[in-house]
């Protein structure tokens, strides 16, 4: 039982991470005939909406409030989640895919710090050696490919600190609000897609 456990969550990790490679490297491709990396995002968050009521539709998922104590924090993970996106795009649209990776490597720090200021939670050692393991992979896989540019890493920069916070406020969201993965989308997208339109 436990092994079939362990085969599940390593083929949904591989899929997660081949799914990464792919949109990573299909959207380095779409820059070249469309520079407009805000445009893209809101594309996306186009598609993503559509995608979730989809799944509504199909009854994948039922609708849950969120919970009045924490609409204050909602709103500012929507503001940290359609800048995060916006920032990774146009990360990647200025950087070379190595140096974008590596500055992706830094929101897991960035997380970890971020998670204890806010909320005093601390990483596990179990935690810690899976993160570490996983940005060392990255930051090998990635290191032939790195072209710094100042403009780019700003934007990297500010990409990585709206990141770990999105993150972070989306997992106290979904764990103190009782919210499953899809209920939380399904709140943010309409907001997000809108509010994307500001960025272009």
């Amino acid at each position: 039982m436990v092994s079939r456990h362990v085969a599940q969550a390593t083929a949904v990790l591989a899929a997660n991470f081949l799914a990464s490679i792919a949109v990573i490297s299909l959207n380095k491709r779409v820059f070249r005939d469309f520079p407009f990396p805000a445009a893209l995002t809101a594309i996306h968050y186009f598609v993503s909406w559509a995608g979730i009521e989809a799944l509504h539709a199909a009854g994948r998922f039922t609708k849950a409030p969120v919970p009045g104590g924490h609409r204050r924090l909602f709103w500012w993970l929507i503001l940290c989640w359609s800048a995060c996106n916006a920032l990774s795009n146009a990360s990647l649209e200025q950087n070379s895919v190595g140096f974008y990776q590596l500055a992706k490597l830094l929101v897991t720090p960035s997380l970890v710090v971020f998670d204890y200021v806010a909320y005093r939670r601390r990483t596990t050692q179990l935690q810690a050696v899976a993160l570490v393991l996983s940005c060392l992979g990255v930051g090998l896989a990635s290191v032939s490919d790195v072209q710094l540019h100042a403009r780019g890493a700003i934007v990297a920069c500010a990409a990585v600190a709206t990141a770990a916070a999105q993150k972070v406020l989306n997992s106290h969201v979904q764990q103190i609000g009782g919210l499953s993965s899809l209920q939380v989308m399904h709140h943010a997208f309409p907001a997000m897609s809108l509010l994307s339109i500001a960025y272009i």
